[in-house]
């Protein structure tokens, strides 16, 4: 029987929640065109208007109706022409703002994007005490903050981390809600592959070609690069939770080698991006 390396730690699996649900009720809202908000007379206008915060941020698109025992007319729901194979094509650019209108939902309902991005590590300890906890307990002594807090305000959060502890690998990161959170392969940064190959003496003036178009500091590609959506975000607040997880200048100083020995309780994978489990009796 597999478990997981870490018992315990089931990153994107939050008690209760069917695991990876939230992950496919936001992709469902995020690519339809309309959307039906029913049994509105259970919530008062206060309520209603959150909702439909939360709808607009992840989609902006989408055309939102409210209703009562599924009241609508038909005609706004079957044979709207709405569908765009283009669009279909696209799908995952769930930051776009199509609309043109003077005072869009996107603006009526302060529907906010963070673009995060930060040139050195996460310490992965420190990372995994903000998105995992509860599920994840150490001795050690670290700033911890509760999975539902963690970054507040936040809806969906996509892109690409750099963990100390795994100089050579992305990881994408994924975030539905404020539970639904999980971390997978995402592939060797492009940085390693250029290591690589002055390790097997290839041609300088080909790999410089390829630094100079492709990198950004000394670490090469590695970086941070998140976005972050929600309703009303409150930038510098969030920007600095994520930045108490970057390594310190200190820890900057130890450098590859040692940063492998920090704690990493996340999920490992094979080449395919497999998530990697250990035999128990």
């Amino acid at each position: 029987v597999g478990s997981p390396v870490v018992p315990g730690v089931v990153p994107g699996v939050v008690p209760g929640v069917v695991p990876g649900l939230p992950d496919l009720m936001v992709k469902q809202i995020e690519f339809a065109d309309v959307i039906i908000i029913n049994k509105v007379d259970f919530v008062n206008s206060t309520e209603l208007v959150r909702i439909k915060k939360h709808i607009y941020s992840l989609n902006p698109g989408a055309r939102v109706y409210d209703c009562v025992h599924a009241q609508i007319n038909v005609s706004k729901v079957v044979n709207t022409s709405l569908f765009s194979f283009e669009k279909a094509q696209n799908f995952g650019n769930w930051l776009s703002v199509p609309r043109n209108e003077k005072a869009s939902e996107v603006e009526e309902y302060n529907v906010t994007a963070i673009d995060y991005n930060r040139d050195r590590p996460f310490h992965p300890l420190r990372l995994a005490n903000l998105m995992l906890k509860p599920r994840t307990q150490t001795t050690q002594t670290t700033t911890e903050c509760s999975s539902s807090s963690s970054l507040p305000g936040v809806l969906r959060a996509k892109g690409f981390i750099w963990l100390g502890s795994r100089n050579d690998i992305a990881l994408q990161w994924s975030q539905a809600g404020s539970g639904d959170f999980s971390l997978s392969l995402a592939g060797p940064w492009f940085a390693q592959s250029v290591e690589q190959a002055l390790r097997n003496q290839v041609p300088k003036q080909e790999i410089l070609k390829i630094i100079n178009a492709q990198f950004d500091s000394d670490w090469g590609d590695r970086r941070q690069q998140l976005v972050l959506i929600g309703a009303s975000l409150d930038k510098p607040h969030i920007e600095s939770i994520l930045d108490a997880c970057l390594l310190n200048d200190h820890e900057m100083e130890l450098g590859p080698e040692k940063w492998k020995n920090f704690t990493d309780v996340f999920p490992r994978f094979d080449d395919d991006g497999d998530e990697l489990f250990a035999e128990v009796a």
